[in-house]
């Protein structure tokens, strides 16, 4: 019996040895690919700076000088910038940061479904684009997957010598107070939705902590409701400590982790923008938008359509937050 104890005992410390063993080089291979991966993380940051100017300086002229409209250079701009965001994305994944390539399909027919159903309404075929902000990458993530979008930069970014060109050729924008502040930015976005010209904002206006989104800001909403443009909420589902604002460019997952983005209903506040009987001679929430009967497949959710109660930035701020923090929830 003492011997058949000892033979156990034996077989257990030897299988715990071998276990310590495995894991101890299994870690010994993560710090060392680490390790390597360092410089390929900063060749990352070095050739998305120094593609921007080269971009700016001499692409983006060219594109300009092309007959056109000031929208259509932009867009043209815009494209070559969502390409580039495209391989920006493509070598993170090689790399192993995080497992994305994009474009993003769903995103991308959110979007423009949202956009033809404004057109179609007579309405100026824009679309206010909101997400939460987990890494620092959110904005060209999208943009790889839908390049035509204005975004505000921080003025940190924009006055950057080797992006601030390419910033202003594709038409994005910031807001300083020499500029007039928040105030006149909010005015800025609503005239530019009215011409057409999509917008993405981050509601939460600065990055979101591990734990989840923080609470939405009602500006978006806002602007959106006084330029009469959809909302199209758009999920980023990112693995704990992916490029996190705060962090050092070298501190970064040991393993490569997931990024995901996924297209939530789109809301439309010509729908939402109060009861019908609260104006006896408007015209139905049916008739109002002419391509209310689009098929469900296309991002539009029946139930967001029935709350016409929901007219004010600050409620549909909550309607989205709680959105997407449930799908994250769930996710988890």
């Amino acid at each position: 019996m003492k011997r058949s104890c000892a033979t156990r005992r034996s077989s257990l410390t030897r299988c715990c040895g071998h276990f310590s063993s495995r894991l101890s080089r299994s870690l010994l291979l993560l710090l060392i690919r680490h390790l390597l991966q360092l410089p390929l993380v900063a060749l990352a940051y070095l050739s998305f700076a120094g593609g921007g100017g080269v971009l700016g300086t001499f692409v983006m002229p060219l594109l300009y000088l092309w007959p056109g409209s000031r929208q259509q250079k932009r867009r043209r701009c815009q494209i070559v910038t969502g390409w580039a965001f495209r391989v920006f994305h493509y070598y993170l994944d090689v790399i192993g940061i995080m497992a994305h390539r994009p474009p993003a399909a769903g995103v991308h027919d959110a979007i423009s479904a949202a956009v033809a159903r404004s057109r179609a309404a007579g309405g100026p075929g824009a679309v206010m684009v909101v997400a939460n902000h987990p890494t620092l990458v959110d904005t060209t993530a999208i943009m790889a997957s839908y390049p035509f979008l204005v975004v505000v930069a921080k003025s940190s970014v924009f006055y950057f010598p080797l992006l601030r060109l390419l910033l202003q050729f594709c038409g994005h924008t910031v807001a300083t107070a020499e500029l007039g502040g928040e105030a006149a930015l909010a005015e800025q976005l609503i005239e530019r939705l009215k011409q057409g010209e999509s917008v993405l904002l981050f509601p939460e206006s600065t990055r979101s902590p591990d734990e989840g989104p923080r609470p939405f800001r009602r500006g978006p909403f806002e602007i959106a409701l006084r330029a009469g443009v959809p909302i199209q909420p758009v999920l980023i589902d990112s693995g704990p400590g992916l490029l996190k604002g705060g962090l050092a460019w070298h501190q970064t997952p040991l393993r490569k982790t997931h990024y995901r983005l996924r297209a939530l209903p789109a809301i439309f506040p010509a729908i939402l923008a109060g009861p019908p009987e609260s104006n006896p001679s408007s015209p139905s929430p049916q008739r109002a938008y002419p391509g209310a009967d689009i098929a469900d497949d296309a991002g539009i959710d029946p139930v967001l359509e029935a709350t016409s109660h929901l007219h004010s930035g600050r409620q549909l701020a909550q309607l989205v937050f709680s959105q997407i923090s449930e799908a994250l929830r769930v996710r988890a």
